[in-house]
């Protein structure tokens, strides 16, 4: 799991291809919505909760796409480290 260094992006990286984006109000208190999104290294979005609202997903997506160069950093630096991890 990487966080960004305000701690309002979060990231788990199961793999490459397999990359839990977890957005909460919690953690971003400008977010409209909080939820999961799953996504590729290069935050292609691959799946949204379906029982989530249109709105909602519209909105993941939006949320994803504003914050993805700092998505991109973090995650550059998580998929290297877990690689150094399982190498």
């Amino acid at each position: 799991m990487v966080r960004n260094d305000t701690e309002h992006l979060v990231a788990q990286i199961n793999n490459d291809k397999d990359i839990e984006l977890t957005i909460a109000k919690d953690n971003d208190t400008s977010a409209k919505y909080s939820g999961k999104v799953i996504v590729d290294k290069d935050l292609n979005v691959l799946e949204i909760n379906g029982s989530y609202s249109q709105a909602k997903q519209k909105y993941l997506k939006a949320y994803v796409k504003e914050h993805q160069t700092d998505y991109k950093n973090i995650l550059t630096q998580g998929i290297t480290k877990r690689n150094q991890i399982i190498e």
